[in-house]
């Protein structure tokens, strides 16, 4: 790859999404999981030209990156900075001030070009695993309210079983008191039975066995209308039940979503139900919107940048000083060594300059 050992490469971007601060953070949290990634890499891998022979270390770095505590390879956006307060005071006081347009990319290699293809890839990876995890949220939550809807359905449908056939009973009493006494049947006369006994003014049975059957006629409606809710939550049930096998299997949202979309227009074309229909036309616009959201409108506000100029890497200054304080330590050491050993040198040469006359002397 031509890498530098003591100089590295710094690329940055920019992507435009809207966000809240607690949407942002999180995504930060899903973002950081290494089974996240892990499903991200298997992906990549396999969808990828065999010849990349670089891209496994690639994702590597990028799997160490990413699952770092320390690492601020991704960072928020913030509509209004500190900067902007500190500089405008009061016209930054909004109600959407603390929203996000965006978040920032940041990744270091030992080349340039190397900088830029990691920036690609983590972009690719937050859009990727980020539309995963929210389809995967998305499933969970239809398929709670949908068995919640089901059982609420049912004990509505029930009690409101009871309530006609508590009706159909009072309408029949009615009907037996109108024969009894015909004289009460008049429009003028009054009921002389009340079954709940509350102290208001008695109708006329005519009166009443109307207002029953309308109330009876009310409740039947009631009733059809949550059995078609009924019949809609069954299909819905069936939907999540096959839209949670290619959850399970899924390891990439672009193809999780792709999965999705065409189950639900195949299901839309084979509908015979208008509330079928309806059910399924309603979840292919949610899956339209995360579509439009997480794929369409996120774009580049600054593109992936390829780095001019080199950074020097503080770990490669660190060696490369600890490098030259060694070297320097033992150069010392050396010049010392060399000076004890010439200076041994030069009092061995006068000592055997200055034995000669001694000896001489003796004699």
């Amino acid at each position: 790859m031509g890498y530098s050992v003591f100089l590295s490469y710094k690329s940055s971007a920019a992507v435009e999404m809207g966000m809240s601060l607690s949407e942002f953070k999180l995504m930060a949290q899903r973002l950081g999981s290494a089974k996240v990634f892990d499903d991200f890499a298997e992906h990549t891998q396999k969808a990828s030209d065999s010849q990349d022979l670089q891209l496994a270390e690639r994702l590597n770095t990028l799997r160490s990156r990413v699952t770092s505590a320390q690492s601020k390879w991704f960072e928020p956006l913030a509509r209004v900075s500190k900067q902007d307060a500190k500089d405008f005071g009061e016209l930054t006081k909004v109600d959407k001030a603390t929203d996000l347009v965006g978040y920032s990319l940041t990744a270091t290699a030992g080349s340039a070009e190397e900088a830029q293809r990691q920036i690609r890839l983590q972009s690719d990876y937050v859009m990727d695993a980020s539309l995963k995890e929210i389809l995967m949220a998305r499933h969970e939550t239809a398929l709670a309210r949908q068995r919640a809807i089901a059982s609420s359905t049912a004990v509505a449908n029930t009690n409101q079983a009871y309530n006609i056939s508590m009706l159909e009973k009072r309408l029949t009493q009615l009907k037996r008191i109108a024969l009894a006494y015909p004289t009460v049947n008049r429009s003028e006369a009054r009921q002389v039975i009340s079954l709940d006994k509350s102290g208001e003014r008695y109708m006329p049975l005519p009166s009443q066995m109307a207002a029953v059957e309308t109330e009876m006629m009310d409740i039947r409606e009631a009733i059809s209308r949550s059995e078609r809710g009924l019949l809609q939550s069954q299909s819905e049930g069936e939907m999540l039940a096959a839209h949670g096998k290619l959850v399970a299997e899924a390891k990439s949202g672009k193809d999780l979503l792709t999965a999705l979309s065409a189950d639900i227009a195949t299901r839309i074309d084979l509908a015979r139900e208008e509330h079928q229909k309806a059910l399924y036309l309603g979840h292919a616009n949610e899956i339209a919107g995360i579509k439009a959201r997480y794929v369409d409108l996120p774009r580049f506000i600054v593109a992936p940048e390829l780095p001019l100029s080199p950074t020097k890497s503080p770990k490669h200054i660190t060696l490369l000083f600890a490098l030259l304080g060694l070297f320097a330590g033992l150069a010392y050491q050396f010049r010392s060594q060399l000076k004890l050993f010439v200076a041994g040198l030069v009092r061995d040469e006068d000592s055997g300059n200055a034995m000669p006359p001694k000896m001489e002397k003796a004699a």
